[in-house]
């Protein structure tokens, strides 16, 4: 079975998306070399190239076409012939392979504010999977949301959970704007990341706290932020997103990951936390509870208040009750390999081709 699968978000850091599209690449690759043929479609020189991978350099206006409009060929004169493609983001291709997309979450549905672009409609995502005979989703709670969206359609839905990266927490000292037992949000700035409310809470929090610390986002969108979002309380700091080496000091330094979003497809963030050892504040929805496996202290992301009250449940952690969480999270983080993510992505495109063959 040869597999071609489109690499080309590799090259466009910082998100979930480019995590996941890197890291299963890696993993697949290793596990099938003979058989993975990685394509990039992309100006941009790729961070962590995998041998063999074919690199077509499209400007990001051709690419945005591609994605975004029918081929008037298919996208095999790109990329060779191949018996299944898999696209691990929701915008099927023209192709003559059996495709299989990932979809990683509709938060837009439910609001279009959540959406940095323009957000697809229910029917255009319907449209899209009707062009795919298989759909991946790192999450039941959104694989559910897809089946009901592809109902009557000839496409299988299948939940696949991504893995963590990091093994265990950074070796290196924290970085020089984080101060170590410091409360940290990682993420970008989309609303439903939830900062205004969490800022709120902070600065209602009686001192003594610790510092909060939130990093992420283009620099030109934390100054937009610095510029119309709420003002930041004393003891709060905003920072653009940092390099990875950085990001995982910071995790692993903190006092608490905190991760009040209001909706998730997976919540990467939570499982780097529990590899680091570091404990978990985050929100009390379906996604965020099966991520963490419990191993955390949960709120309702849509409560100020409730937010409060965690913040202050977190300062007040027993060491007693600090060690279980880490030790639950730990647990649970182990079983989140990129390996294990491989091996049932590899069998789920076995399953599309033997449907496909009906």
């Amino acid at each position: 079975m040869k597999v071609a699968y489109d690499y080309t978000t590799a090259a466009f850091p910082h998100t979930g998306v480019w995590r996941y599209a890197r890291e299963l690449a890696c993993a697949l690759a290793r596990a099938h070399p003979g058989d993975f043929r990685p394509f990039a479609l992309t100006l941009r020189r790729l961070p962590l190239p995998i041998e063999g991978t074919l690199h077509r350099r499209v400007p990001r206006s051709l690419l945005d076409w591609i994605w975004n409009r029918p081929l008037p060929f298919p996208l095999e004169r790109f990329t060779g012939e191949a018996d299944l493609v898999h696209i691990p983001h929701p915008l099927p291709v023209q192709a003559r392979a059996p495709q299989v997309v990932t979809v990683h979450d509709l938060a837009w549905l439910a609001d279009p504010g959540f959406h940095p672009g323009r957000a697809p409609g229910a029917a255009e995502m319907r449209a899209r999977f009707a062009r795919c005979r298989g759909i991946l989703c790192d999450a039941e709670p959104v694989a559910a949301q897809v089946r009901s969206l592809a109902r009557g359609l000839p496409c299988l839905v299948r939940t696949v959970a991504p893995g963590v990266h990091w093994t265990g927490p950074a070796r290196s000292a924290p970085p020089h704007w984080m101060e170590r037992g410091a409360w940290l949000m990682a993420g970008d700035l989309s609303p439903r990341k939830n900062r205004a409310r969490l800022l709120e809470a902070y600065g209602r929090l009686a001192p003594p706290k610790p510092p909060l610390v939130l990093v992420g986002g283009r620099p030109e969108e934390v100054e937009r932020f610095r510029r119309s979002g709420p003002a930041l309380p004393p003891g709060a700091s905003l920072l653009p997103r940092v390099g990875e080496d950085e990001l995982h000091a910071a995790v692993t330094h903190a006092g608490a990951l905190l991760y009040p979003s209001i909706d998730e497809g997976f919540g990467f963030p939570v499982l780097e936390a529990h590899a680091c050892r570091t404990p978990v504040l985050t929100s009390d929805v379906p996604v965020l509870r099966g991520t963490s496996g419990g191993a955390a202290l949960f709120i309702d992301p849509l409560d100020t208040a409730s937010i409060g009250d965690g913040l202050d449940r977190l300062r007040q952690l027993s060491p007693e009750a600090r060690d279980r969480l880490v030790a639950d999270g730990a647990r649970n983080a182990a079983a989140y390999t990129w390996e294990r993510c491989a091996r049932e992505t590899w069998a789920f495109y076995e399953e599309v081709l033997r449907d496909e063959r009906r």
